[in-house]
């Protein structure tokens, strides 16, 4: 009996393991925004932050690293290589 419940806890801290490695703590997201687009730009960061800061941690498992781009559409070129 012993045994069984050794091996049961060995498979269950192993499952454990898994599901956390499974889940990364932080996503990286983009955004790509016009020039002297302040409000889009400003939404963009205000839900970034309070995604990051919510109290509640099954709303938000992970932290959102965010990666900004600021395109000229004049030039359609730096759109395609943004």
């Amino acid at each position: 009996m012993r045994i069984i419940c050794r091996q049961i806890v060995l498979l269950f801290s192993g499952f454990w393991g898994l599901a956390m490695g499974a889940f990364p703590s932080s996503v990286q997201i983009g955004g790509l925004f016009i020039r002297n687009t302040d409000q889009e730009y400003t939404a963009f960061r205000l839900a970034i932050f309070l995604h990051n800061t919510s109290p509640n941690a099954s709303e938000a498992p992970f932290n959102l690293v965010p990666h900004v781009d600021n395109i000229e559409t004049a030039n359609s070129f730096a759109v395609t290589n943004a």
